[in-house]
């Protein structure tokens, strides 16, 4: 069991045997795990830069299925954990989780939101538009037990609840799910699911694990409307 593996460990294993595979797709381009690697190790400076330090939970918030895949994929190389958040949530419903949780920073596209709390705002397109830079930058991250990422509750019954999964729990999850239900190099999965659900996080995962891709649909698209063009 490769119960020591860390995040970084399984991003060098995926370049050195596949980083020319492609990872995320979208109808507008297809990037290769190097591609990826390349776009969030820069991410990851520009997150480190705005203020983000090792050991924060992140809240994520973001309409670009792109962008949020990028900012989860990120977060964890300076051992910060993401938080993905339904960006269906109103204003309340955010002020709500922040007040029950310690977030530091909040990373969204919506400047109208007008919360209260005293959180750090991030926006997206300062994360995204920041010009790239020859700065030094070491990567930092967690071992396999250390917290890696955040998925709330629906709330549906009561406030939302926070649970924190492990690099571990999402390794040995994907290594489960691919070995019952085959994804594999050369395979591309719709994520039909949204990122702060752990169903469609896990697939993020299963891919990175695989070397598979996976297909980000971005509004107006639907699954009707891909099946339809497939």
């Amino acid at each position: 069991m490769r119960d020591s593996i860390t995040y970084l460990d399984l991003w060098h294993e995926r370049l050195d045997s596949g980083g020319d595979e492609p990872f995320l797709i979208t109808a507008e381009a297809v990037f290769s795990y190097n591609d990826i690697w390349r776009q969030i190790s820069r991410l990851a400076r520009r997150l480190k830069n705005s203020g983000i330090n090792e050991d924060e939970y992140i809240l994520v918030c973001a309409a670009d299925n792109l962008q949020t895949a990028q900012l989860i994929l990120a977060l964890p190389l300076i051992a910060a954990a993401a938080a993905p958040l339904n960006r269906y949530f109103t204003a309340a419903e955010v002020e709500t989780i922040l007040s029950d949780n310690s977030f530091a920073h909040f990373i969204t596209d919506d400047n109208q939101l007008g919360l209260q709390s005293d959180v750090n705002l991030i926006n997206t397109a300062d994360i995204f538009g920041a010009p790239n830079d020859n700065e030094d930058f070491s990567l930092s991250v967690k071992n396999a037990a250390g917290s890696f990422s955040v998925i709330f509750s629906s709330g549906s019954s009561q406030r939302p609840n926070t649970v924190v999964h492990s690099f571990s729990n999402h390794y040995f999850s994907a290594l489960g799910s691919n070995g019952n239900i085959e994804f594999r190099a050369g395979d591309i999965w719709l994520l039909s699911l949204p990122l702060y659900h752990i169903a469609g996080l896990s697939l993020l995962f299963r891919a990175l694990l695989s070397g598979a891709a996976l297909r980000i649909m971005s509004p107006p698209e639907s699954i009707a409307s891909l099946l339809k063009s497939e």
